[in-house]
C-alpha cells in the first residue's frame, strides 16, 4: 500500500458525504456516473451553457460534493462556459473509498469514459481542467499527463508543499517517511505542464499559504501563465470576495484561446 493511503492520513484529508435524492436530468443540469475499469463508479454534475461552449472539468475541495456547485455554476454559465464537477470515491454518487493515490488513478481512468459521455451528449467545445485545493492534485496531474486533450489549466487555492499542508490539517506526520514524489508532487507535475495556466489564490489563505501559489506559478512549465491574488481573501471565500476578478481571469484565459489572442 502506498504510504499516502494510510488511514491515519486519509482520515484527516477526506471528508466524504453522499448526495441523496434522485439524480437531476434537466435541460441545463444533468447528473452522471462514469464507470472505471476497477468497478468503481464516479459521479458528477454537469451544468450546460451551450453544447458548443467550452467545458471546464472541475475537481472540487475535500469537504465538497458536486451538487454544492449549484449556486456557483451560474457564474460560469452566464459567461458561456459549461461546468462539469466530478466527485471523488465515496463522495456524492461515487462508490468506493477515497485515498490520495486514487485521486490520480481515477483522474487518469476518467478520461476515456468522460470523452465518450461528452461525445454521446454532443458536447464538442474545447475542454479545460480546473482544481480547487485538494482538487489541484488531480487537475495538475491531468494537465501534465494528458495535456493533449485539454486546452488549459486553472488552479484555485492549490498546494505546493504537501507535507506542510498535511501538518496544517492535523496529520500526525512525526517521523513518518513520505516517499518521493509526494512531498513535491504538484511542483513536479506542474513543471511538466505546457498548457496556458491560471493560478488563483487568496492573499490571506490560512490553510494553504500564498507562498505555495507563487511556487506553483514559478515551477509551471507553460510560457503562458498568470497568478491572480485576491486581496483580503482566505481559503474558502476568495470567489465571493474577488468574484469579478476571479471570473474575469477564467473567462480571459478561455476566450483568449478561442480568439487566438
Amino acid at each position: 500500500m502506498d504510504p499516502m493511503d494510510e488511514e491515519t492520513i486519509s482520515a484527516f484529508v477526506f471528508f466524504p458525504r453522499k448526495q441523496w435524492g434522485p439524480p437531476l436530468d434537466t435541460e441545463t443540469v444533468k447528473d452522471l456516473v462514469l464507470d472505471l475499469p476497477d468497478g468503481v463508479s464516479i459521479g458528477g454534475r454537469f451544468f450546460l451553457s451551450k453544447k458548443s461552449s467550452p467545458t471546464i472539468l472541475y475537481f472540487h475541495g475535500n469537504g465538497e460534493i458536486a451538487s454544492d456547485y449549484d449556486e456557483i455554476a451560474p457564474l460560469y454559465l452566464e459567461r458561456g462556459l459549461n461546468l462539469l464537477v466530478v466527485d471523488y470515491r465515496g463522495y456524492g454518487r461515487s462508490s468506493g473509498r477515497p485515498t490520495i493515490s486514487s485521486l490520480l488513478e481515477d483522474a487518469e481512468n476518467l478520461v476515456e469514459p468522460l470523452g465518450r459521455w461528452l461525445q454521446d451528449n454532443r458536447l464538442d467545445g474545447s475542454l479545460w481542467v480546473m482544481g480547487r485545493s485538494l482538487g489541484s492534485l488531480p487537475a495538475i496531474h491531468l494537465a501534465a499527463s494528458r495535456g493533449e486533450i485539454f486546452e488549459g489549466l486553472v488552479v484555485e487555492s492549490g498546494f505546493a508543499d504537501t507535507l506542510g499542508l498535511l501538518e496544517r490539517v492535523g496529520v500526525p506526520i512525526g517521523a513518518r517517511l513520505i516517499p518521493e514524489p509526494w512531498p513535491r508532487i504538484n511542483l513536479l507535475n506542474i513543471s511538466r505542464v505546457n498548457l496556458p495556466t491560471l493560478i488563483i489564490h487568496g492573499e490571506l489563505d490560512e490553510i494553504i499559504p500564498l507562498e505555495d501559489a507563487r511556487a506553483l506559478w514559478q515551477a509551471c512549465g507553460s510560457e503562458k501563465k498568470e497568478l491572480l491574488v485576491i486581496p483580503g481573501a482566505g481559503h474558502n471565500d476568495l470567489l465571493w470576495i474577488g468574484q469579478r476578478d476571479y471570473m474575469d481571469a477564467i473567462t480571459k484565459l478561455v476566450r483568449g484561446f478561442i480568439s487566438g489572442s
